[in-house]
């Protein structure tokens, strides 16, 4: 418990201080107040930060502009927290705000995903690298797709690498949705970035004689999901602890 608190301590004064800054909505819920509430964390979000990237198993190109990123403003009234952009497989989010997190490279594939279904794309749309967790496997994916679209300029094919085009309507919604995102996004600003592989063990000879397990691994886990369910876990050990120690189980006289 003791560890859990200290490699957790920055998310517990984040949390603190997006309930503060967040308070004054709980008593007013006009737009006025809202407004006001998402200016005062954008002046609190310090500025800078570095380029996060994540790259998709397809490329993907807005109809019309085949060939030219794609770009949209993570922005609201209250400002503008940076810039998303997909060139071909590698998705960039460029700050402005630091501290946003690779949450957003997921949420840009949710959108995007329906999308490509109904105009009947068989495969789907996969964030197969991130570079803040892996960068060298994401920079040699990232070399291999760059060879194979010089090919494909070569031979005059420019679909070698398998594509997915959006429409500009799929752009528009995505550009809204993003814009609803923003409040979101900074209350997670004051979280810190925790970005890191998991796998999963699920034993299937109970322990100790445990050695056979299924497995299964993810390249990235949702660190919110993750963190918030190992607490849980932790305050239903100590909650029972506290239970036993404060009314020991009655045992029977030897």
């Amino acid at each position: 418990a003791i560890y859990y608190i200290v490699s957790t301590f920055r998310g517990f004064i984040g949390a603190i201080r997006v309930l503060f800054l967040n308070a004054p909505g709980a008593l007013n819920k006009d737009e006025r107040t809202r407004t006001m509430i998402e200016r005062r964390k954008h002046s609190a979000v310090k500025i800078g930060g570095e380029p996060r990237r994540a790259y998709f198993n397809l490329a993907i190109v807005l109809e019309g502009n085949e060939g030219k990123p794609i770009k949209w403003d993570v922005a609201d009234e209250a400002g503008k927290l940076g810039e998303l952009v997909i060139d071909g497989v590698e998705a960039t989010y460029y700050p402005i705000k630091d501290g946003m997190s690779d949450s957003i490279f997921d949420f840009l594939s949710d959108q995007i995903e329906p999308a490509l279904e109904k105009r009947g794309h068989e495969t789907g749309l996969q964030i197969v690298h991130w570079a803040t967790i892996d960068e060298d496997q994401a920079s040699a994916y990232y070399s291999m797709v760059c060879a194979f679209r010089n090919l494909g300029n070569h031979l005059g094919n420019d679909e070698l690498w398998p594509t997915a085009v959006i429409t500009q309507d799929t752009y528009d919604a995505i550009a809204l949705e993003l814009r609803k995102l923003v409040p979101a996004l900074r209350n997670e600003s004051f979280l810190p970035n925790m970005e890191f592989e998991v796998e999963y063990n699920v034993p299937v000879i109970p322990e100790p004689l445990g050695f056979v397990r299924l497995t299964r691994s993810d390249n990235r886990a949702d660190p919110v999901a993750t963190m918030g369910c190992a607490g849980i876990i932790m305050l239903a050990i100590m909650a029972a602890l506290t239970f036993f120690i404060l009314l020991p189980p009655w045992l029977p006289a030897r």
